[in-house]
Formats: C-alpha cells, sequence, structure tokens
C-alpha cells in the first residue's frame, strides 16, 4: 500500500476513535482509556516485527485508543462550569466578542462573568452568551467591563432526542450559559484589553468600514467575507444563500483564506519579477509564499480564528512549506498531515460540518486531480491563442466545482436536511466570481483601509457583490430549488463514510464495491428510520404531531409562534421546509386549557387547572402538565406527562406501541451523562425530590 493510503489509514483509525467518544452515553474513566492507550503503544512497539496483519490491527487498534484519549483529555482540559437552572439576576463581566445582527439586536460574549443573586454560586470563568435588544452603552468595544440584569439558563441541548448538540458545541467554545438581558447594558469598571478583544476590535472596525463604504445587503456581505460578521446580513439574504446552495460562501473558511492567499502569493512574485536582479539571487516564488503565509496568518486573526478558518490556515501552510521545500504543494499527504494537525489540536472539530465538508471537498479534487491531472494539464499546453486557454480554464473550473458539490453533498443532507438542486449552477457561477473579482477587490480594499481610503475599492468590489446577491435570490426563487429530506440516521452516515475512504484507500476497480457496499447500507438504514408520532419541547410548551394529511406526512404543532427555532429544526428533521405556514392541530380551547385532536382521532390535553386535568383524566389519549399531578390520574387509560418527565429530561420523542402505550425516548436519554449535559441531572434530582 502507498505511504499516502497508509496515512489515510491512519487517519481512518485515528478519527473513529474521536468518533467513539462523542458517541458514547457515558464518560469513560479517563485513567483506563490511557492505560489502553499505553498498553496498545506497548504491543506495538513489541510486535513490530510480527506479520504485517497482526502489526497493522495493533496500530489501528492503538490509533483508536489514542483518539479516544485525545478527545477526552480535550475535554477535560476546557472544563468550565454550566448553569443547571434557569434565573434571573444581575450579573457583571468582561465583553470577549460583540456582534450587532441585522434584526437590530447584539449579541454579547462574555467571559469572567460574576452574578449578584446571593444564593448562586459559580466560578469566575462562567462564559456567557448574552442576546441585548435594550439599550447599549454607546462605542462598546470588547474588552470592556459591562453589568446588566438578565434571564439566565444552561445552554440548549437538541431540539429532539438524536439531532445535533449545541450543549457540546457550547461547552468546546467554552460558553456556559446563554441569556436575554432585561435591562440596559452599562459600563462598569476599566477596560481588560487582551490579545483576542484587540483582535476583535478590528474584526468590528474592518466590518464597519466595509459596511460604510457600501451600502445595502452588499455592504454586509462585504463585512462577513472580510471580517466574518454574518450577523448583519439579513436573515432574508442567509435563506436565499442556502437554498441556492452558496452557504458555504458565507463563512470565512478555505475556500476564502485559500484564495485571499493565492492572489497575495501571485501578486508578490509578480511585483519581485520586475526586479530581475534580485529574482536572479533569490526565487520569486519562497518569499512571495513567505509573505502570503504572513497575509494568510493576518486574515486567520480577521477570522476571529474561527475553527474553520484554522483547518484551512494549517491546510495553507503545509502548501507554503512544500514550496519553500521545492515539493508538490496538491497531495492527498498534505490534506492528511492537516487533518491530523486540526484533530490533534481540536478532536471536537471531527463533529462538525465545516470540518468534514472542507476536507471531504479538498480530499475529493485531490483524488481526482493525481488521476486526471495530467491530462488536463497536457489540454492546457496544447491549446493555443488566449480565448481556447480561457475556456478551457472555465470548464476546468466548472468540473472543479461539480467534483467538490458531489462531495460535499452528503454532509449538506446529514446536517441541513436539504439538497440545493441547483447549488452547482449557483457555485459555477460564483466560485470564479470569487475567484478572478471579489477576493482581489477585497484585498484592495482591506489594503486601503488603514489610510481610511476603502471608498475607493467600492466601486470595485461592490458590483461584484451584487452579482451574487441577484444569483442567490434568483436561483433560491426557482420552483423546486431545494430539495428537502428526512434525517440520515448516524450510523447511515458512518456506514457511508467508511466505505468511502476504503474505497480511496484500495483504489483502482476494486474501489466502486466498497462505495457500492457504503451506499446500500445508507439507503437500507435511511429508509428503515422511523421518526417520532410526537415530539416535545422541554417543558411541554410547545409539541408537534406527525400525521398523514392526503397521503403526506405533514407536522401539525399546537402553537403558531412560540418557539420559531425548534419548529424550524422539527421541519428539517422530517424533511419538510423551513419557512412557510404551520400547520396547527384543531383545538378547543377555553379558561381550563386546551384539547388538541389530531386528524387521526387522538386527543392531547394541555390542562391549566388541577380541577381541569381531574377532569381530562381518562377521557383524552395524551396530558401533558408542567405540574406534578401524574399521581392523581391513575385509571391507566390517558398517558400522563407531567414535570417529573418534562423537567431536565430535554425534549421528549414519543413512538406508538401495542395496546395504545407509547414510547419516550428523552434527548437526556441519548445524550448521556457528558460534560456538556451534567446539567440535567440536577434538574433531575430536583423534579424527584418535588415528587417525593
Amino acid at each position: 500500500m502507498h505511504d499516502e493510503w497508509r496515512m489515510l489509514a491512519a487517519l481512518l483509525c485515528f478519527s473513529i476513535g474521536i468518533g467513539v467518544y462523542f458517541a458514547l452515553s457515558f464518560e469513560p474513566p479517563l485513567s483506563v482509556i490511557i492505560s489502553l492507550a499505553t498498553l496498545s503503544t506497548g504491543l506495538v512497539l513489541t510486535f513490530k516485527k510480527s506479520t504485517p496483519i497482526l502489526r497493522n490491527v495493533l496500530i489501528a487498534i492503538m490509533l483508536i485508543l489514542l483518539g479516544l484519549t485525545l478527545a477526552q483529555i480535550r475535554s477535560q482540559i476546557i472544563a468550565a462550569p454550566i448553569l443547571d437552572r434557569e434565573f434571573a439576576s444581575g450579573l457583571s463581566g468582561t465583553v470577549v466578542s460583540l456582534e450587532k445582527r441585522a434584526a437590530g439586536h447584539t449579541v454579547l460574549t462574555l467571559q469572567n462573568v460574576v452574578l449578584t443573586r446571593a444564593n448562586i454560586s459559580i466560578p469566575s470563568n462562567l462564559g456567557l452568551r448574552l442576546t441585548v435588544r435594550t439599550q447599549i452603552a454607546a462605542n462598546l468595544q470588547p474588552g470592556e467591563g459591562v453589568r446588566t440584569f438578565a434571564r439566565l439558563g444552561p445552554p440548549s441541548g437538541p431540539v429532539m432526542p438524536g439531532a445535533f448538540d449545541f450543549a457540546r458545541l457550547s461547552w468546546f467554545r467554552g460558553i456556559g450559559g446563554i441569556g436575554i438581558a432585561l435591562a440596559p447594558v452599562e459600563r462598569s469598571g476599566q477596560a481588560n484589553k487582551t490579545f483576542m478583544t484587540r483582535v476583535q476590535h478590528v474584526r468590528d472596525t474592518v466590518a464597519n468600514k466595509a459596511q460604510n463604504a457600501i451600502e445595502g445587503e452588499a455592504g454586509a456581505l462585504a463585512g462577513a467575507l472580510l471580517a466574518g460578521s454574518r450577523g448583519r446580513l439579513s436573515e432574508k439574504f442567509q435563506d436565499q444563500m442556502r437554498d441556492a446552495g452558496l452557504a458555504h460562501v458565507l463563512a470565512i473558511s478555505g475556500l476564502h483564506l485559500g484564495l485571499m492567499t493565492t492572489v497575495i502569493f501571485f501578486c508578490v512574485q509578480k511585483i519581485l519579477s520586475l526586479f530581475p536582479a534580485l529574482v536572479g539571487r533569490y526565487p520569486a516564488r519562497k518569499p512571495a509564499a513567505i509573505i502570503a503565509l504572513l497575509g494568510a496568518l493576518g486574515y486567520l486573526a480577521l477570522s476571529g480564528f474561527s475553527l474553520p478558518t484554522q483547518r484551512a490556515f494549517v491546510m495553507v501552510s503545509i502548501g507554503i512549506i512544500a514550496v519553500l521545500a521545492d515539493r508538490k504543494v496538491l497531495s492527498l499527504r498534505s490534506v492528511i498531515l492537516a487533518a491530523f494537525a486540526v484533530l490533534i489540536t481540536q478532536p471536537e472539530s471531527l463533529m462538525t460540518v465545516g470540518f468534514q465538508m472542507s476536507f471531504a471537498a479538498v480530499a475529493a479534487l485531490i483524488v481526482i486531480y493525481e488521476r486526471f491531472g495530467n491530462r488536463l494539464i497536457s489540454l492546457m499546453r496544447q491549446r493555443r491563442g488566449l480565448w481556447p486557454r480561457i475556456g478551457t480554464f472555465i470548464i476546468g473550473s466548472m468540473v472543479t466545482t461539480l467534483i467538490a458539490e458531489i462531495a460535499i453533498a452528503p454532509f449538506a443532507i446529514y446536517h441541513f436536511n436539504t439538497v440545493a438542486l441547483y447549488g452547482i449552477a449557483a457555485n459555477m457561477i460564483v466560485i470564479p466570481l470569487m475567484s478572478f473579482w471579489i477576493m482581489p477587490a477585497a484585498l484592495v480594499m482591506l489594503i486601503l483601509m488603514p489610510f481610511g481610503l476603502e471608498h475607493m475599492a467600492a466601486p470595485l468590489l461592490e458590483p461584484a457583490l451584487n452579482i451574487v446577491i441577484y444569483v442567490a435570490r434568483d436561483i433560491s426563487a426557482v420552483p423546486g430549488a431545494t430539495l428537502h429530506l428526512p434525517r440520515i440516521p448516524d450510523i447511515g452516515m458512518a456506514v457511508l463514510l467508511l466505505g468511502l475512504l476504503c474505497a480511496v484507500i484500495v483504489r483502482g476497480r476494486v474501489a466502486a464495491l466498497p462505495t457500492f457496499i457504503g451506499l446500500t447500507a445508507l439507503m437500507i438504514v435511511w429508509r428503515s428510520d422511523i421518526l417520532p408520532h410526537i415530539v416535545i419541547d422541554e417543558g411541554g410548551r410547545l409539541f408537534t404531531v406527525n400525521e398523514q394529511i392526503d397521503d403526506n406526512d405533514q407536522l401539525l404543532f399546537n402553537q403558531k409562534y412560540y418557539g420559531k427555532y425548534a419548529q424550524e429544526k422539527w421541519r428539517a428533521i422530517y424533511g419538510g421546509p423551513i419557512s412557510g405556514p404551520r400547520k396547527l392541530l384543531s383545538a378547543k380551547c377555553d379558561l381550563s386549557g386546551c384539547i388538541y385532536i389530531t386528524p387521526s382521532g387522538l386527543t392531547i390535553a394541555k390542562p391549566s387547572s388541577l380541577f381541569a386535568f381531574r377532569q381530562d383524566c381518562g377521557r383524552v389519549d395524551i396530558i401533558i402538565t408542567d405540574n406534578y399531578w401524574g399521581r392523581v390520574c391513575a385509571n391507566g387509560k390517558s398517558f400522563i406527562l407531567d414535570r417529573t418527565q418534562l423537567s431536565g429530561q430535554g425534549p421528549l420523542a414519543l413512538f406508538p406501541a401495542r395496546g395504545g402505550h407509547w414510547q419516550i425516548i428523552s434527548a437526556a436519554e441519548i445524550q448521556g451523562y457528558r460534560p456538556w449535559s451534567s446539567y440535567r441531572s440536577n434538574k433531575i434530582k430536583r423534579a424527584s425530590r418535588k415528587v417525593n
């Protein structure tokens, strides 16, 4: 097996270990995991001269255990406090980041939060994400201290059992609580400027200057491309970009960093080539590579050191090192080394859509390039004249876009439950535009900003940004532009990825076999996946019922406006459109509560008094109440969900069972007892004490 394919197999085993850690429903004993990893390493060293099969098996086991160990150590290192309940309190803290949203509110990320409520005691390293719709201090900057009064609570978990765990994402970002300001946000104390707060200040300045130089949505898009400030974009435009398959353009990632670095590299190389005496002594490409690396580092800072940009920077750095060492720049080896570098420093990246999509696209391009690249290069050399070469280059760009879109399609379906049917066409327009117009013009604007001359670059950049806006608007408006699909089960996606990686490793004609097996297994698992009949949010205020209407599965909600985010996510998971009117359950309501009736005749009651609860007992199929009244109704006909089940368990999924009974699966059951979900145990204990 070729060295690159061995490295890919090693990366696969290492990733499996990380994936196993995040898939567990319990926190394994760290000492045991470290002992097993050490033992496996010792066995590899002991049997390094044994048969290849035994040696490879031992190495695979060692890498899996090392991945698992590293993921757990990372989780322990960044451990920070998490709020275990909802409450209102005065607070003070230091602003780490400040993001203005297009809707008019501001989102603050605070560190070193101190609460003024006497009966709440937390360590001082609490991280907090605070939404501010009240008045906020003028010209507030990162690093400054603030105080306010807010409603606080733990980070949101999955919107339903088995969905994406936002609490885990918050844990690895150092966020232990979320809140909404109930009073004006005022300055308090002196500013504590750190490196990161200064970087954030520069980002805000760049975004503000870009938006001042270019008006409207184009200015907000310029701020997103230059400084990663996506919050300034309107929700409508972000939806259009998603439906057109262009959502990846909005976040600074590998595409943007790679293009910016490439522009800097070729510009510097061309400038240096104007000095023959200098180029004669030192090859222009090496100084250009060093300057491009410094430019990439600066752009990384402008992105706020986001995880996708960090991954891209690692990969760009490896490519530039290859240039300095006179080695091949684009190779599968560089992708694998970059993936290892990211996973070793940030194992949690494996579970993010940015990591999966970026490496899938780049790996697919390199694999295809290594097989067919020489033919393309020879074709380019055979073309004579400017226009034939431009035509060949455009065709090559289209093919590249097609390969990348196919590579990331499974991840788009898995994470977003959608396929942008015209995404390839949209990207064939936008990606060349990004390469040859937008990113070079954006670089010019960045260079002019320190001199206050960014307005001079606006006429160059604004028309290209408007083209992107028009493409997103027009393509997303085409009927059937977006195909909505139900969720892909985790095991199905894992089998597909395993098959694709095995296909890359074995190569040749045999590669079609693991690909076919992976796709077949995915379709079998996907088709057999049963979605819940009823989903109830934590607390029981919002629920939805999945029933057939006119031979189509549709979600019916008990409320129209409450829980908009949860409703959108539920609709996406079930394969429906995120936006659009919501269908409501038929309801009979009075001062005592409501009784909801589904098209199949299922009755669900939400009583607001004990008297109404007693009346509903035995008369309806399901009763949902945020009180401890379950023991009052003991006749067995009505299925009771009271605060015992609704507190601390997270959202609930209900499946029909035999004899008119229901099977319950909770988000807490799927999450298990992990560091990022430990607050649930305190909620469950409090609910148990109330009952007893």
